[in-house]
C-alpha cells in the first residue's frame, strides 16, 4: 500500500512540474509591448526595403491594428511582404456562371488567397444580328474570405460589338499587417441568348 501511495505521489509531483513547465513556455511565447515595438520597427524597415527593391507601394498598418497571430518572425514577415509586392491575381476556371461570379486567386507565402468578382448586367436584343448584347452594368462587386479586401472602383468598356465587357477593378487589400493595392482585369461575355459568363 505504501508503494502505491509513493508512486501516486511521484506521478503527481511529475505531473505538476510538467504543467508548470508548460505554463512557463506558453507565457514566454506571449510578446510584451516592448517586443512588439521592436518587431514593428523591423517590419517598417522591411516594408521600406521591399518597396524600394520591387518598386511597390506596400504600407504597414498601425501597430494597434496588428492581430495576435500576425506577430511573426521578421524573416517570415519579409517573405510575405516580398510575395505581396510581386504577386498577381489569376482567373480560376471554377467561377459560378449562374451568379456571374469570377474567382481570382494568388499565393502569399505558400497560402492560396482568393477574391470573388460579381457582375450584374442588363442585356438587350440586337435585332440586326438576332442576338442579345450588353446594354449596361447594374453593379460590379468583389469580396474575399481570405484577406481584407476593399474595392476602390472600376472602369468598364464594351468590346466585341457589345458581346463583352472588359473591366478593370481597383482594390486595397490587407494581409498580415501589410496593405497593398492591386488592379484586376476581368471580362464578362454575353451569349446570343443573354447568358452571362
Amino acid at each position: 500500500m505504501r508503494k502505491t501511495v509513493k508512486y501516486i505521489l511521484v506521478l503527481f509531483v511529475i505531473g505538476t512540474a510538467f504543467v508548470n513547465v508548460s505554463k512557463a513556455s506558453a507565457v514566454s511565447l506571449e510578446m510584451t509591448q516592448k517586443q512588439k515595438e521592436s518587431y514593428y520597427k523591423q517590419y517598417a524597415n522591411i516594408i521600406e526595403k521591399v518597396n524600394s527593391d520591387q518598386d511597390a507601394d506596400l504600407e504597414l498598418v498601425p501597430i494597434e491594428d496588428f492581430k495576435p497571430d500576425e506577430w511573426i518572425e521578421p524573416q517570415e514577415f519579409e517573405k510575405i511582404a516580398t510575395d505581396m509586392a510581386e504577386f498577381d491575381f489569376v482567373l480560376e476556371p471554377n467561377g459560378d456562371e449562374l451568379l456571374h461570379t469570377k474567382v481570382f486567386t494568388t499565393s502569399i507565402n505558400g497560402k492560396t488567397l482568393s477574391i470573388n468578382i460579381n457582375g450584374n448586367f442588363n442585356t438587350n436584343l440586337f435585332e440586326p444580328a438576332d442576338r442579345q448584347i450588353f446594354e449596361s452594368i447594374d453593379s460590379i462587386t468583389s469580396s474575399s474570405n481570405d484577406l481584407s479586401w476593399k474595392q476602390t472602383g472600376y472602369t468598364a468598356r464594351l468590346s466585341d460589338l457589345g458581346r463583352s465587357y472588359v473591366i478593370d477593378i481597383g482594390g486595397e487589400f490587407t494581409y498580415n499587417g501589410i496593405t497593398g493595392y492591386r488592379g484586376i482585369y476581368v471580362e464578362f461575355y454575353c451569349s446570343a441568348t443573354g447568358a452571362i459568363s
